[in-house]
């Protein structure tokens, strides 16, 4: 069995931090994957990703083209799973992150923690908020204004 745990996005405005969490609880019973032949893909639903800034959750539900694009997803290669669960020592993953409809490759950094019950596979990799042709928000006539980078970070469990 395989969960998606947590996917958490760090980002910037020119004034402040932010950062907006998925986690899987009971709350978040929604939290979905499908396999196909070759793909691993976990739905990360955009009304389930919360934060403390009611605004910045809003805007970033904008940003995202929410009302059009429902699902974030992080595509994993089947191939890469088959070998995270054997494997002692991964050091990267490839991995596909869709956004409003446009998908993107990453070689991302992980590592792996090995428990009794289940094994947590942890990524972290910067992304451009351009690359998948998002309008960056801006507030206060422009004043206010999300940077292009952001961080995703995320960790996937795997029961043994």
């Amino acid at each position: 069995n395989i969960t998606l745990n947590e996917l958490i996005i760090f980002g910037q405005t020119n004034i402040n931090e932010f950062e907006l969490q998925f986690s899987n609880t009971n709350k978040n019973p929604e939290n979905t994957y499908t396999v196909d032949q070759d793909e691993v893909v976990f739905d990360v639903p955009v009304k389930c990703i919360t934060g403390d800034n009611y605004y910045i959750v809003r805007d970033f539900r904008k940003l995202v083209k929410a009302i059009e694009y429902p699902v974030i997803e992080l595509i994993l290669d089947k191939n890469e799973i088959n070998s995270i669960v054997r494997a002692t020592n991964i050091k990267s993953i490839r991995a596909k992150i869709k956004i409003a409809g446009i998908a993107n490759s990453y070689s991302i950094p992980c590592s792996t923690i090995f428990g009794d019950n289940y094994n947590l596979l942890e990524g972290e990799t910067k992304i451009l908020l351009s690359d998948f042709k998002l309008k960056l928000q801006k507030r206060a006539l422009g004043l206010i204004h999300t940077k292009n980078e952001v961080i995703v970070n995320f960790s996937i469990k795997f029961k043994n």
